[in-house]
């Protein structure tokens, strides 16, 4: 959506499961792929002609499903080009997939302390960004991009994250908690519409 509004001449391809329910913007500039994670064919179709993957998955799934598509995305480097999962794809002649935006929202994961402090949520980042690294090793133009958003705003007070869980209306108040950094979903992606424009 800010994509949409910031970058007229983007041009972006979704790549959806085929039983997603999932609901996208409706723009001529936006092409959606629905097929099967499993299925290196529909990958590799699906990847074609974009240069950047940007990968917008559950946390939940990541996981499983983001090592499958960087192995796609990295496999259609060197003359053919890349998509994005769930996002973007930007469309210039073919010239092959230059970036990976990993699904690294959250805690920065360069930042040692943070990695030891979340190791569960930041442990399985850190095996992604070594296999982009791994891949760009054989394509030295493939390279990767990460969004340290800190705790998404809206989730964390869902879930009481802060002290403040709104469905049961409590708040709880932290002794000595210094300030901290969160970042809601529109502000994200603001930033990324502007970083990809």
């Amino acid at each position: 959506e800010h994509l949409l509004k910031i970058n007229h001449d983007v041009a972006i391809t979704i790549v959806s499961r085929g039983d997603s329910t999932a609901t996208f913007p409706s723009s001529p500039r936006i092409t959606i792929q629905k097929g099967s994670y499993d299925d290196p064919e529909f990958l590799h179709s699906a990847f074609k002609g974009n240069d950047l993957a940007m990968l917008v998955v559950s946390v939940w799934a990541a996981k499983e499903v983001q090592p499958k598509l960087i192995d796609a995305a990295a496999k259609v480097c060197h003359g053919l080009h890349l998509t994005t999962l769930f996002f973007d794809s930007l469309t210039p002649p073919q010239a092959g997939v230059k970036w990976i935006m990993p699904n690294e929202y959250g805690p920065d994961n360069l930042n040692e302390n943070m990695i030891k402090l979340q190791k569960y949520i930041n442990l399985p980042k850190t095996e992604v960004l070594r296999q982009i690294e791994e891949h760009a090793k054989t394509y030295p133009d493939l390279k990767w991009i990460g969004v340290a958003s800190n705790p998404w705003t809206e989730m964390s007070l869902n879930y009481g994250l802060f002290g403040v869980y709104v469905p049961a209306r409590t708040l709880t108040l932290y002794s000595g908690a210094g300030p901290f950094n969160s970042s809601s979903e529109a502000q994200v992606g603001r930033g990324i519409a502007s970083l990809l424009s």
